[in-house]
């Protein structure tokens, strides 16, 4: 049995896919991805061929990408908008090169994420048994993120929006007009559906999970539990201390120096051991002196702190809330971005812990809630109670033996 992946070439949106991609091979199955040259060790390293999609579809690397964080404020859909749409162009327009060496692998399933058009238009074209892995939330357009993203492009348009969508327009038309593939609207741009869609959230967690029939299967977190190299971190300094680990995730909208300076002041010299990571995009000395109760590094084996950590301050991505959610730590959600934005809400509402919207850089406001979350009653046990639906759902093993049936049933 052969399996091709296609996947947005985002951390976030690769790294959930990989023990799926294990759990496939384990089980006897062949698996290749496409993606850019960046993910070629991580792919390896599971046991799966890769092969490379052009570099300029790497989203990190995006005009634009970068500067989507404002000072002092989230990225909202508008901010994201032009740099979304021209991704779609230039993927759709790219996607055309992909037909005959995808035709030539033969393979007996195709698995995309609904942001990767490319692997949407090869599902289209070549119509291979076809499911979708979706990184978040289920999307559809009545859904709460599908209202959100048609929201979005309301009100009078940036002059880049205009250019970015009438691009993504006019690729999605040339795509129709050869292939006779659905024309992709912003209303309908993230919502593909198949006979078989993943969704590695827990059905508890969708906000709308009640409008999802048998064709999505909620399978939760696909890369917990696992084993996590800590190399020279020292894991040691946590031991019996109350532990904060704050981390806005890994995409270009973490460059946030300020936020990261403001934790310096709210937390510098405090009872708390402070595990900070700052993401490739701001050097750790690039912030000046940290204060003696702080680790900080570009990167930290997150699994390995959130054993130890009493708080979470985070950025609201979904491997993250669900990696904190799995070891019972509540957590603080300060969105950087639309989707992120459900999430903190999902996690007040469901009391989880608390949504940071504003004063993200005022060092009081920060250490408020993290006291706050740290010693009123509830939040930890309600957080204790909700790792039932975390650990329920199957994951990876339960997301590759549903793939398999799958493309069994496809071949019969």
């Amino acid at each position: 049995m052969k399996f091709l992946f296609f996947l947005m070439p985002a951390q976030g949106h690769v790294t959930p896919s990989l023990p799926i991609a294990r759990e496939l091979i384990a089980r006897g199955a062949e698996v290749t991805y496409y993606l850019t040259d960046e993910y070629a060790s991580s792919v390896r390293r599971v046991g799966a061929t890769f092969r490379p999609v052009d570099a300029s579809l790497s989203l990190d690397e995006r005009e634009g990408a970068s500067t989507l964080a404002k000072h002092g404020s989230p990225a909202s859909f508008k901010d994201m908008m032009p740099v979304m749409f021209r991704f779609l162009a230039d993927g759709m327009r790219y996607a055309p090169e992909l037909l005959e060496p995808v035709r030539a692998e033969a393979a007996d399933c195709l698995v995309y994420d609904p942001m990767c058009v490319w692997g949407r238009f090869l599902a289209g074209v070549l119509r291979l048994p076809s499911a979708t892995f979706s990184t978040s939330y289920a999307v559809g357009p009545q859904s709460p993120l599908g209202k959100r993203i048609a929201e979005s492009v309301r009100g009078p348009p940036s002059l880049a929006m205009v250019r970015s969508l009438a691009a993504m327009l006019w690729s999605g038309e040339r795509i129709h007009r050869r292939y006779g593939l659905p024309r992709l609207f912003p209303t309908n741009m993230f919502s593909a559906n198949e006979a078989l869609n993943l969704i590695p959230v827990p059905r508890r967690l969708q906000p709308d999970a009640d409008t999802y029939d048998s064709r999505f299967l909620f399978v939760g977190p696909t890369g917990l539990p696992r084993e996590e190299d800590v190399g020279d971190f020292p894991v040691q300094r946590l031991a019996g201390q109350p532990t904060l680990l704050i981390s806005l995730g890994t995409t270009p909208l973490n460059r946030r120096p300020d936020f990261f300076r403001a934790c310096f002041e709210a937390f510098g010299g405090s009872r708390w051991q402070v595990v900070l990571s700052t993401g490739k995009w701001v050097e750790p000395a690039s912030l000046g002196a940290a204060p003696p109760n702080f680790i900080v590094r570009s990167s930290v084996p997150q699994l390995a702190v959130l054993e130890h950590a009493r708080v979470f301050l985070t950025h609201g991505g979904m491997n993250s809330t669900l990696e904190a959610l799995w070891h019972g730590v509540p957590l603080i959600a300060a969105p950087q971005m639309p989707e992120q934005g459900l999430t903190a809400e999902r996690i007040a509402e469901l009391g989880l812990g608390l949504s940071l919207t504003e004063g993200l850089t005022d060092p009081k406001r920060l250490r408020e809630l993290v006291e706050r979350l740290d010693t009123e009653p509830g939040w930890r046990e309600r957080v204790a109670q909700f790792q039932g639906a975390v650990r329920e759902g199957g994951g990876a093993a339960r997301a590759a033996e549903a793939l398999l049936t799958f493309a069994s049933a496809g071949k019969a």
